[in-house]
């Protein structure tokens, strides 16, 4: 029978510490320290001098070894405690990396210039958007009469005739057109420079524009029901958080607010688009049901070093993770078939994101913790996952804090050669794209009228609440000081449509490859049916390489469909490219 080994009593313990001590004095050379231990152990532990001698074949061990096992083993569990918190970062599902799709068919696709729209606006089209124009209407055939919503998707263009169009992006008939204050005195007094949607409320649309003003319009009612006047400059940008219970602005004053809606529409139902079928009923009554229109108030304002850009919301977890694991790569897998997977992170609160010229980091800043949980009747929802979320992240950052993260590949790098200019999420909502472009300001016009030479535009593909590029997709369009970057993604996410100051729109896929390339604003009108006919392609060169007046600047895109994408520019055109449909995509 194995004899069963007792484990080592205390006086055993104290001696060997001595002994490990004893030694590592000696191997230092402190040979009088080492002959004080030795006194006064025995003094105080009745300890022999000779006890500190090592009996022959015995094992020895070193107090450097110790120390370094005694490291390596607190290593361990940091990583452990590392990997524990990822996992709990992370959602559980996996999906498909986005940036390991590609895009089918050839290398250049066809994408053709199909429609031009030259009566939507009589002055320089700014910006460009693809919203709901919800439309009610009374049903009489319906047993009993009842209200009824139906949406129909459109391009919303402004322009500086202070008009906003909605119009059918199929042949470019006009829909809406906002404009009229009816006698309220909400309408904008200068060019409109950017237009939003409720994603939950699609009758109601934010403008801004170079007076300063947001303008909250009822798109039902087709008339604005609220002004918001804080800015003393133009209101470059606008964003919604994901329910809608948060609007941002943007503007030259070098302020970003953030308004919280107060006030909800009155209940229209479920709005649903034209063929889905009918919509919830309003009321039992003939009348149509009064409106309450929404409320926005300030709730924080942010002041920015120089002018802010480009902002945007976006779910992501309660605080940014360490730095090892900020990177989508710490979920990554690989199959066995090349497939790409990958396990994103929890979306536990909303953040607001926001760049400034001259600059080249991510500003991300934290709204409450019960932001976006706002349910229809106006209370927070008080949900088991919001509570674990938040018990998650005992240490989350605080509401209002704000972080910032740098774009360049070096993190530690804080030297500025690019602004960043226009912000997106991916479709898959996994990454923030960031195009870069001039990091100076504005100069004076020069003599000649032209712009100054312009710098190579690239997409920075971003994690969430991360310093690590996932991706640069070099764009292959060059911007300058007088350039506005924008881009608009294909819906499936494998590809994005960059604009240009030359005319052309380019189509680059996740690879960084451009695949398509198609001059589309500055058109002569001849050139545009038959390059080849009446000198047409003569015309086409003088018209897309004149650059006074900026007639070939493309100013604002918006990708609709998979193949098609509509377009805006300094030429007073909406145009649609369409890809061929012999092109599968």
């Amino acid at each position: 029978m194995a004899s069963i080994e007792e484990p080592p009593s205390l006086k055993d313990i104290s001696l060997e510490s001595h002994r490990i001590i004893h030694r590592f004095l000696l191997h230092k050379g402190y040979i009088g320290t080492a002959k004080s231990l030795r006194e006064q152990a025995q003094e105080s532990l009745g300890l022999n001098p000779s006890s500190f001698d090592s009996s022959p074949g015995s094992l020895q061990l070193d107090l450097e070894t110790l120390i370094e096992a005694y490291n390596s083993n607190l290593c361990a569990q940091r990583q452990k405690e590392k990997l524990k918190a990822l996992a709990s970062s992370l959602s559980g599902a996996t999906v498909t990396d986005p940036l390991s799709l590609r895009l089918e068919g050839p290398a250049t696709l066809d994408f053709r210039l199909t429609n031009t729209y030259r009566t939507l606006h009589a002055s320089n089209i700014l910006s460009l958007g693809f919203f709901d124009l919800p439309t009610r209407f009374f049903d009489t055939a319906s047993q009993p009469p009842r209200f009824r919503i139906s949406l129909k998707k459109c391009l919303v263009s402004t322009a500086a005739d202070k008009r906003i169009v909605f119009s059918d992006p199929a042949d470019g008939r006009v829909e809406e057109m906002l404009e009229s204050s009816n006698g309220s005195g909400m309408a904008h007094h200068a060019a409109i420079l950017c237009t939003a949607q409720d994603p939950k409320e699609s009758r109601c649309l934010v403008s801004s524009g170079m007076d300063g003003k947001i303008i909250v319009w009822d798109l039902l009612k087709r008339r604005p029901v609220q002004s918001l006047t804080h800015h003393s400059k133009f209101v470059v940008r606008l964003a919604f958080s994901p329910s809608g219970e948060y609007l941002a602005s943007a503007g030259y004053d070098r302020k970003i607010y953030v308004y919280r809606r107060s006030k909800r529409y009155a209940t229209i139902g479920d709005t649903r688009s034209e063929g889905e079928g009918e919509e919830e009923d309003e009321d039992e009554d003939i009348e149509e049901p009064e409106d309450i229109s929404p409320e926005f108030e300030l709730v924080h304002e942010i002041n920015t070093a120089a002018n802010p850009e480009a902002i945007i919301f976006v779910r992501a977890p309660c605080s940014p993770p360490e730095r090892e694991v900020a990177s989508l790569e710490a979920g990554r897998n690989v199959t066995e078939d090349g497939k790409v997977l990958l396990q994103p992170p929890k979306e536990d609160r909303t953040w607001l994101v926001y760049t400034i010229r001259n600059d080249c980091f991510l500003h991300y800043v934290a709204l409450p913790l019960d932001a976006d949980r706002v349910t229809s009747s106006g209370s927070v929802e008080e949900t088991s996952e919001m509570m674990a979320s938040t018990s998650l992240s005992k240490v989350s950052t605080k509401d209002w804090a704000s972080l910032k993260f740098n774009t360049n590949p070096d993190p530690e790098d804080v030297h500025v050669s690019y602004s960043l200019l226009a912000l997106s999420l991916h479709p898959s909502k996994l990454y923030l794209s960031a195009q870069t472009g001039e990091h100076e300001t504005v100069s004076s016009t020069s003599t000649s009228g032209s712009s100054s030479s312009g710098v190579a535009s690239r997409i920075l593909l971003m994690p969430l609440l991360s310093d690590v590029r996932a991706k640069t997709l070099w764009t292959g369009s060059s911007t300058s000081s007088y350039s506005t970057p924008r881009h608009s993604w294909l819906p499936s996410g494998k590809a994005v449509w960059v604009n240009s100051e030359d005319g052309f729109l380019r189509l680059v896929d996740v690879e960084g490859k451009q695949r398509s390339c198609v001059l589309t604003h500055g058109l002569a009108r001849d050139s545009e049916t038959d390059p080849q006919s009446r000198g047409g392609q003569e015309a086409l060169n003088a018209a897309a390489t004149w650059s006074r007046g900026g007639n070939t600047i493309v100013k604002d895109l918006v990708a609709f469909e998979e193949g098609k994408v509509a377009s805006c520019g300094f030429d007073r055109t909406v145009r649609i490219l369409t890809l061929d449909p012999g092109v599968a995509t």
